[in-house]
């Protein structure tokens, strides 16, 4: 399916509106808050994998607002043609999930100058101070003047800025 909306929760509960039932929705994408802003970042842009559930027509899906197409293939039963969806095993789904971890850490150490790369804040560059929730987040020291501004932000937000005298 192909989505055309950034924010996962209204792409979620569209889902289940269109569909009138609550099944598993997976999205590829990971969210994170800095400050006062959420940022999404997707790791297969465009799908949204629905839970099979018989009996759903997932045709109603399609053309909507937040949705362009449903995966499927037509085949011949009985003189009639009925839609054959495309399906997934949850497990085909596992390397997709450890794809999304990868978005959320980056290696940064102690010491190491950065730079803000997105968001409101972006161009913004500081120090590393503390390295936290399994290196998806940072605290970073943004030198204001007299007294530096303590940030915690997510690495995924980050890039190491490169010393470029060697």
């Amino acid at each position: 399916m192909g989505e055309r909306e950034k924010d996962v929760s209204v792409l979620s509960k569209s889902v289940h509106r269109i569909l009138g039932r609550r099944l598993e929705v997976f999205i590829p994408a990971v969210t994170q808050k800095f400050m006062s802003e959420q940022e999404t970042t997707f790791y297969m842009d465009g799908y949204v994998f629905v839970l099979f559930e018989e009996g759903v027509n997932y045709l109603k899906l399609q053309d909507t607002t937040y949705f362009s197409s449903v995966l499927i293939r037509s085949r011949s039963l009985s003189a009639s043609r009925r839609p054959e969806y495309s399906l997934l095993q949850d497990s085909d789904l596992d390397p997709m999930r450890a794809g999304m971890k990868s978005l959320l850490r980056f290696s940064f150490q102690v010491g190491d100058p950065v730079k803000l790369v997105s968001g409101q804040y972006k161009g913004l560059s500081g120090v590393v101070r503390l390295v936290y929730d399994g290196g998806e987040k940072v605290q970073i020291s943004v030198p204001t003047g007299s007294k530096p501004i303590l940030m915690d932000c997510p690495t995924s937000m980050l890039s190491r800025i490169r010393d470029e005298n060697p």
